[in-house]
């Protein structure tokens, strides 16, 4: 348990997460601020907490900055571990105790990271937003509104707000955990760093070109994660059904390529 903690802790699989808290403080530096100078001055009334959140504010281009940035962001993380492992022969050594409890604690530590590096950030600008705009819930004719077409939970958003950014919390979470186990299967297969950095990023990018030609068949999960997101959404209860299975299948083909690949 020490051990895991270590590397779970260890400030080189903190990068990806020091990386996303830089753009939410220049977006709270670069949003928030600004337009609270404006709603403090009286000129509107538009703004509200939930509104101002990063995942909500469709207004300025840091949400795409961060959501797009994350699948490389999760992957800068603890999914390295088990690669690095391989890499240096050190897998060989711990799975003799007990390849079972290695895989195990790696890949808990690996997904945590995933939806710590999504999460945090996430938080933090929900922090300062409720620190610089009043956190009521939003009417529909006088502050500014989410798509009730593409938002998840849309009924919430004019009624419960808290449990709107639960669910996204939730949503963005899960979708960093993911990248961070694809991050782990790439580099086990790769048996290369770089490649277990990138490959999320690579894939993600497919699926958004794809989405943008084959919109009604083919989903970006960056798109998924957007409060008013630029394209159609599949069914919530879709999302997570496809979400378990590309876990469960993940974490299977993990574990066997990563057996194919030692020698104990």
């Amino acid at each position: 348990m020490v051990f895991t903690r270590q590397r779970f802790f260890h400030q080189r699989y903190q990068i990806g997460l020091l990386l996303g808290l830089v753009i939410i403080i220049s977006h709270v530096y670069f949003g928030q601020i600004t337009e609270a100078n404006t709603w403090l001055n009286g000129i509107n009334l538009f703004n509200l907490a939930i509104s101002e959140w990063i995942i909500f504010d469709f207004r300025g281009p840091f949400t795409d900055i961060f959501l797009f940035s994350l699948p490389i962001l999760c992957s800068l993380g603890a999914s390295l571990v088990i690669t690095e492992d391989l890499q240096s022969g050190f897998a060989n050594h711990l799975v003799q105790f007990s390849l079972k409890k290695y895989l195990i604690n790696n890949l808990i530590v690996a997904f945590s990271s995933g939806v710590l590096t999504g999460v945090i950030p996430l938080l933090l600008d929900y922090i300062m937003a409720i620190w610089f705009f009043p956190n009521k819930v939003p009417n529909l004719v006088v502050n500014h509104g989410a798509n009730a077409i593409n938002t998840y939970g849309i009924k919430l958003f004019y009624k419960q707000p808290f449990l709107i950014i639960l669910l996204y919390l939730t949503i963005v979470g899960v979708t960093g955990g993911i990248y961070s186990l694809i991050s782990v299967l790439s580099g086990i297969m790769s048996r290369n760093r770089y490649i277990a950095m990138s490959f999320p990023f690579l894939l993600v990018t497919i699926l958004t070109i794809g989405s943008d030609f084959l919109p009604n068949y083919i989903f970006s999960p960056t798109y998924i994660m957007v409060g008013n997101s630029p394209r159609s959404l599949p069914p919530l209860t879709g999302v997570i059904t496809v979400y378990f299975l590309i876990i469960i299948g993940t974490i299977w083909i993990i574990w066997h390529e990563f057996k194919s690949r030692i020698t104990i």
